[in-house]
């Protein structure tokens, strides 16, 4: 099950996030996130998007949708999910994909930055899983009448 549910995820433009911090059930290391960038004991909905920096206009809109995008893929709310995704990435969802929340969540503990070019941003993020430290990934985000995660 939770391959189908990291494909959906990689499909949904977070392959490289999830790569990244290697979300996985057989992984039995334990790794102390709690560095400079961030503990993996946060959830999510518990970072409230309080990074160390105030956010503000657009940036806010695509931190608010990493948040949502993470939150929905972690309680596998594949059609939240898929909603917040670009319309390329839509497609790509698994009909059958597993609705159950993941057994090791990904969590955002740091967002360093957001930039623009265009109708595309790029956000920096750190992530962890409880197994894994934190690593930096990037992620794509396009304005479809709203910002979507889209890479």
């Amino acid at each position: 099950m939770l391959s189908r549910r990291l494909t959906v995820a990689g499909v949904a433009g977070l392959s490289v996030l999830l790569a990244a911090c290697g979300s996985g059930g057989g992984d039995s290391g334990s790794a102390d996130a709690g560095d400079a960038t961030g503990s993996s004991e946060s959830t999510t909905a518990d970072r409230g998007g309080d990074y160390g920096r105030e956010f503000t206009g657009d940036e806010q809109k695509v931190v608010d949708v990493a948040e949502a995008y993470m939150a929905a893929l972690n309680d596998g709310d594949v059609a939240e999910a898929r909603e917040l995704s670009c319309a390329a990435l839509r497609p790509f969802f698994a009909p059958d994909a597993s609705e159950e929340p993941l057994e090791d969540p990904i969590v955002i503990d740091e967002i360093v930055s957001v930039t623009f070019e265009g109708d595309t941003a790029m956000a920096e993020l750190w992530l962890s899983t409880p197994f894994k430290p934190s690593e930096m990934v990037e992620a794509v985000f396009v304005d479809e009448d709203g910002w979507r995660l889209c890479e």
